[in-house]
């Protein structure tokens, strides 16, 4: 049985929107607070703390708010604007995304805020626990890559 969830739908009557009874349940986390604030509030503050582009929308910056989202941490955002004088002297750098935690250093490269996220998540909720399959998710090497990493091209 399929139990419909359009805001049309009558009773009963399914539409292209329906989702397939199940006897499992699923399990959606809680999804963690993003707070936008000043560059001052940032800086005084505990926990992660992450500067976004807030000109255009950026992947690479939707990409972190989604892995601490993931992750159930909360965040506080810093918007980067045009005049960014304030953002460049605390950050250092001249470019978004930007994650602090706590009195670390400022992160700026994926590998980086994902190994973030995923320590402050805990095991297998952003990367997988087992080394194996965490190099593996992480590995930067195309897939045609790997299938010919044993031939004479590759080394």
């Amino acid at each position: 049985m399929a139990s419909s969830v359009g805001p049309d739908s009558e009773a009963g009557a399914p539409d292209d929107r329906t989702i397939p009874a199940s006897s499992e349940s699923v399990y959606f986390p809680a999804m963690s607070a993003l707070e936008f604030v000043d560059v001052s509030t940032a800086r005084a503050a505990p926990g992660v703390r992450i500067v976004v582009s807030g000109l255009v929308p950026s992947p690479w910056s939707e990409a972190t708010k989604g892995l601490f989202r993931l992750a159930n941490v909360p965040v506080r955002a810093v918007r980067r604007m045009r005049d960014a004088a304030e953002v460049t002297a605390w950050t250092g750098v001249d470019n978004v995304p930007v994650v602090f935690h706590d009195a670390e250093p400022a992160r700026t490269s994926w590998v980086a805020i994902t190994a973030l996220a995923a320590r402050l998540a805990g095991p297998d909720v952003v990367l997988p626990d087992d080394p194996a399959a965490r190099a593996e998710t992480c590995s930067t090497r195309s897939p045609a890559r790997r299938a010919s990493a044993g031939t004479r091209a590759w080394r």
